[in-house]
């Protein structure tokens, strides 16, 4: 079986900020249970502000 990398970039209007984090983080534990998932991580540009 290969290996495919997937990345993508999620930008969010201007403040929604804290909902499209939520909305993310809470995708994470389903992924990661998806069959032949090897890993997942999520992100936050060092560009960007981190929501608080």
């Amino acid at each position: 079986m290969s290996k495919l990398t997937i990345v993508a970039t999620v930008k969010s209007l201007p403040g929604a900020e804290k909902k499209v984090q939520r909305e993310l983080v809470g995708l994470v534990d389903a992924t990661r249970a998806e069959e032949g998932c090897l890993e997942y991580r999520l992100h936050t540009s060092i560009d960007d502000s981190a929501p608080s």
